[in-house]
């Protein structure tokens, strides 16, 4: 039997209704694949989507171009974003709007320069070098195909362009004032009102615009150039779905997009919902309750709570991706109109990695590319520039060892709460966490060891065999949710198999034995309910069965359902539990034991996780005299950058890619030999030899 444990260590690519399909399609592409070959063959890899940093530090400001590259130059409140061309190298060349410092940046080759706006807020002109114009806090910007650029000039109340022909930048929609005065008049001529959001339908040659505080959604044509609305009024409020968008009030809108139909999917932001325009013209609600909030996610994506939805963008399978800001999270609407999350936590912080655990503050605007599925983020509340991408990892093998320290209530029952709780939160909430096991046999202790170890250590196989079904059951049935379904499945099924008019009133009284202890176990009270039942029914064939007290003391319930000629089904319910993965516990100080100290950087560690990989810390670990000496220092290591990549493997958080050159990989060779790590050795060594 393969452990929970295990399968969440060696398999952690997301599913297609979790993740995002336009980068799980891709895992092969050229431009996500890795070189080494070996590392296909290797067994403790797994590939999953990752956050990394591409742009940016981490405070507000401005950097000059002379600066050179783009992750020591500072962003302020960057705002939007857009795709620009491929890279010689198959690098995606970005564009930013730079909201606080009035600027549009380009990201290319590691390398930033402005393209558009001077860093000085206002209006000075139209018909210069976009470079020498100044900008107002632009938000959202958009690229044509033929690298004609737009820019939200939200201060300005203008959208402007820069034209891919000469660099020079005009003015296309807006006067300059803000209002409202009308449509279908060209586009120069009309008042905008703070426009945000801004989407290009290169079939049609129409721009689309988030009129921000006059509550509608524009529509300028780029062939004539006169402005229309397409949604709303001018009034705030919510309402209008199922008829037509022009009648509908809308609040705020920010974010926009155009899929390949036609449709249009804003940000209905004041309203906390995603809204969408058919080509037809009819408005309809695709997300959110109206309600500011969280409420979870992997349901209806109408049955969810958004707080601020901003920047969309559309895949080409037709998947909504969109920044819910305040709930710090990218969240993705699937075609089966569910919404799942793809990155982020409701957690407002800073922290790259896999995607279950990375963390953003406020992320305004988000951008697909298409050709490699990977997702491109700003995250403005950190002033970076985020990128999610499927990434290759090494693991452990995601087995622990047993070890004295780990101990479960004062019993002789070894397991370490933390991971426990972690590969399976609903058994450990309601069998570890509480005082159950003080109310249990030594038959059921036992039991509990085997589950633990089929969860975290090296299982033994078959042991169900050794054991009466209801005694598992009487462990297995105190909790609900994906955990041990095959075997609560299997035991109920033998059970079943089993029952006979030999040995009900076995059956009954030992069930009964358990619920009267632990009240609350589900499967236990279907199977007696199961018993009586059958118990009925052999008492419709022969009266023997009343020789037995047991039967006896159950006579009038089992009368009532002579009458019945079916029995229950014993329902075992499959609801999701929310698992976490070993990577979470990286660095996390609530759980660790054990603090390792290199040079002046910590890390919070666990002995269990670091033993269970290290023959050095095992022995380590095993030494210490005082269980509350819980700091060590890695002297035998002096890089940095290596210590951390021997911890990191430890918690399966070690990139493919940090370690593909052979000075890398020699010196982690090295170390790992030095910390006892033999599996990591083994896959330096064989990697090297490839190379």
């Amino acid at each position: 039997m393969t452990s929970l444990f295990a399968r969440a260590a060696t398999f952690r690519t997301l599913a297609p209704s979790s993740g995002l399909s336009i980068l799980t399609n891709n895992v092969n592409n050229s431009s996500l694949a890795i070189n080494d070959d070996i590392t296909d063959e290797y067994e403790h890899t797994n590939t999953e989507l990752n956050v990394s940093t591409i742009s940016g530090i981490d405070h507000e400001g401005y950097g000059s171009d002379s600066e050179s590259s783009s992750h020591l130059t500072p962003f302020n409140s960057p705002a939007g974003i857009a795709l620009g061309e491929r890279t010689p190298n198959g690098e995606r060349e970005l564009l930013v709007s730079d909201y606080g410092n009035h600027k549009i940046r380009r990201i290319k080759s590691g390398i930033i320069t402005t393209i558009a706006g001077c860093g000085e807020r206002g209006f000075n002109r139209d018909g210069c070098v976009a470079t020498v114009s100044k900008l107002s806090y632009p938000t959202r910007i958009a690229r044509c195909e033929n690298g004609d650029l737009y820019i939200a000039d939200r201060h300005n109340h203008r959208i402007r362009k820069v034209s891919a022909v000469d660099g020079s930048i005009s003015t296309i929609a807006g006067t300059g004032r803000e209002g409202y005065n009308g449509d279908g008049i060209p586009a120069i001529h009309a008042d905008l009102y703070f426009p945000t959001g801004i989407a290009i339908d290169e079939r049609e040659q129409e721009l689309f615009i988030s009129d921000y505080h006059n509550n509608r959604i524009r529509r300028v044509s780029l062939r004539n150039g006169l402005i229309h609305t397409v949604a709303g009024f001018g009034e705030k409020g919510y309402d209008g779905d199922g008829g037509f968008a022009f009648y509908a009030r809308i609040r705020c809108p920010t974010g926009i997009a155009v899929n390949q139909r036609g449709d249009v999917y804003f940000s209905d932001s004041g309203n906390n919902v995603i809204r969408k325009i058919s080509t037809c013209g009819i408005i309809t609600t695709i997300a959110g309750t109206g309600e500011k909030g969280f409420n979870g996610d992997q349901m209806d994506a109408l049955d969810v709570m958004l707080n601020g939805p901003s920047g969309i963008a559309i895949s080409q399978e037709g998947e909504i991706l969109f920044t819910d800001i305040y709930n710090n999270r990218i969240c993705k609407i699937n075609r089966d109109r569910t919404l799942v999350t793809i990155a982020g936590t409701t957690e407002e912080g800073y922290q790259d990695g896999p995607v279950r655990m990375a963390k953003f503050n406020n992320p305004s605007d988000i951008a697909i590319d298409n050709e490699t599925g990977d997702v491109y983020v700003v995250d403005g509340g950190n002033n970076y520039i985020r990128k999610i991408s499927t990434t290759k990892y090494l693991n452990s093998g995601g087995r622990m060892k047993k070890y004295y320290w780990d101990r479960v209530d004062n019993t002789n029952i070894q397991g370490v709460s933390y991971l426990i709780k972690m590969a399976s939160p609903q058994f450990y909430e309601s069998v570890l966490k509480c005082d159950i096991l003080k109310k249990m046999s030594t038959t059921q202790h036992e039991i509990v060891q085997y589950l633990i170890d089929d969860i975290i250590y090296e299982p033994v196989k078959n042991w169900q065999d050794n054991y009466d079904p209801i005694d598992i059951l009487s462990i297995l049935g105190l909790f609900q949710g994906c955990e041990f379904i095959e075997m609560k499945k299997s035991l109920v099924k033998k059970i079943k198999k089993t029952c006979c008019q030999e040995n009900i009133h076995f059956m009954m009284e030992k069930i009964e034995q358990y619920i009267e202890i632990l009240p609350d176990n589900i499967i236990l009270n279907q199977l007696f309910e199961y018993c009586i039942c059958m118990a009925a029914s052999f008492l419709r064939d022969s009266p023997q069965i009343l020789q037995h007290s047991n039967i006896l003391k159950h006579i009038t319930l089992i009368a009532y359902k002579i009458s019945e000629r079916t029995t229950p089904n014993i329902h075992i319910q499959e609801n999701a539990s929310e698992k976490k993965n070993l990577s979470s516990l990286f660095n996390d100080k609530t759980s660790s034991d054990v603090t390792i100290i290199i040079g002046k950087e910590k890390f919070y560690c666990h002995k269990t996780v670091l033993s269970s990989n290290s023959h050095f810390f095992e022995e380590l670990f095993k030494n210490k005299n005082n269980e509350k000496d819980t700091f060590y220092e890695m002297v035998e290591c002096k890089d940095l950058k290596i210590s951390e990549m021997i911890i990191k493997y430890c918690y399966d958080l070690l990139m493919i890619s940090a370690i593909k050159s052979p000075p890398v990989k020699n010196s982690l060779l090295d170390y790992a030999n030095l910390y006892g790590m033999r599996k990591l050795s083994d896959y330096c060594s064989l990697t090297l030899n490839k190379q």
